[in-house]
């Protein structure tokens, strides 16, 4: 299919540029949050409760119960209390 014709400028038909995908974003796995909070406890475990109430505010007790849907949300609140970008 051949792309809208807009009108440009004096009013000669210049094709429309194609729309700009957004990009992709990495889907964060469960290692990845692990290994995160495994390296956050070790450097500070005087904070375990913080991640501890982040894994309460998904619903979950523990690492292996956090809801696939609920990763990317962990991982970057791991990030914030570690102070990573």
């Amino acid at each position: 299919m051949a792309a809208p014709v807009v009108s440009v400028g004096t009013g000669t038909g210049v094709p429309a540029p194609p729309a700009a995908a957004a990009p992709l974003q990495a889907v964060p796995t469960l290692d990845e949050i692990k290994a995160l909070a495994n390296d956050f406890h070790r450097a500070h475990p005087e904070r375990a409760a913080e991640v501890v109430s982040i894994l309460a505010g998904v619903g979950a007790t523990k690492m292996d119960d956090i809801p696939a849907a609920q990763y990317p949300t962990v991982l970057q609140q791991i990030k914030q209390i570690a102070g990573v970008q």
